[in-house]
């Protein structure tokens, strides 16, 4: 997309109001509207009722929900390119591209990404030639997830693979499987133990209560995309 075609796209703003962006700002820009569009589809609102939001959040884009994950990577290859140069204008100019490029994720994937881009400016993580930055997200998403899936195994005794399977539903599909295969799999022993290491309590729960405090937290689970139990906590 050119320049060009993104200044026609915004002629009608406003009183006629033109406005000049260049595709970076784009890209941002679009990540942005549909962090809005994803607030509005996921808001516990009435049929139809539009959240407060005092703008008009209309864009057109016709790769709408493909992430230019080509143009992440060529942003962090020509960053790593000048690691050892970071302090200098150039070096900057780059790392301020990368954090450009990472405003079409979503929000959750933004911090995943900006933590990685952190542990390699800290030196806690060393850049593999050859090794793409989509590469760094995936492997981090994937280890987070497999962390997640084990905290609620280990909390509620359910196997790891329908933790993983449900993770991969859709909300409305949540909703109509939560309280049956995921529900009936709960061992109330481990949720006894559980809420006895959460509460610092020695003294156990009853069987009925533990069982229906784990379904809250496993609604609250999978409606986040997943979480660690145990955080801050060991």
């Amino acid at each position: 997309m050119t320049t060009t075609e993104i200044e026609a796209g915004a002629e009608n703003l406003h009183g006629g109001e033109r406005l000049s962006i260049n595709f970076d700002q784009y890209k941002a820009l679009l990540g942005r509207y549909k962090d809005v569009e994803r607030v509005q589809d996921s808001s516990n609102r009435k049929d139809g009722e539009a959240l407060a939001f005092d703008i008009e959040a209309h864009i057109t884009d016709t790769d709408a929900g493909i992430i230019d994950y080509e143009w992440i990577n060529d942003r962090f290859a020509k960053y790593t390119s000048k690691l050892s140069d970071f302090s200098t204008e150039e070096g900057n100019q780059f790392l301020d591209a990368l954090h450009t490029s990472f405003n079409q994720l979503d929000a959750e994937t933004k911090i995943i990404a900006e933590g990685i881009l952190s542990d390699i400016r800290s030196g806690k993580l060393f850049v593999e030639e050859g090794k793409s930055f989509v590469d760094y997200l995936n492997e981090r998403k994937a280890a987070q997830s497999n962390s997640y899936s084990e905290s609620l195994h280990r909390a509620f005794g359910i196997s790891v693979a329908l933790i993983e399977e449900y993770l991969k539903l859709e909300v409305d599909q949540l909703n109509t499987a939560r309280n049956t295969r995921i529900t009936e799999e709960i061992d109330t022993d481990c949720a006894i133990e559980y809420f006895k290491f959460k509460n610092k309590d020695d003294k156990p729960l009853p069987p009925f209560i533990a069982k229906l405090k784990a379904k809250d937290i496993i609604e609250e689970f999978f409606s986040c995309g997943g979480y660690d139990l145990y955080e801050d906590e060991e």
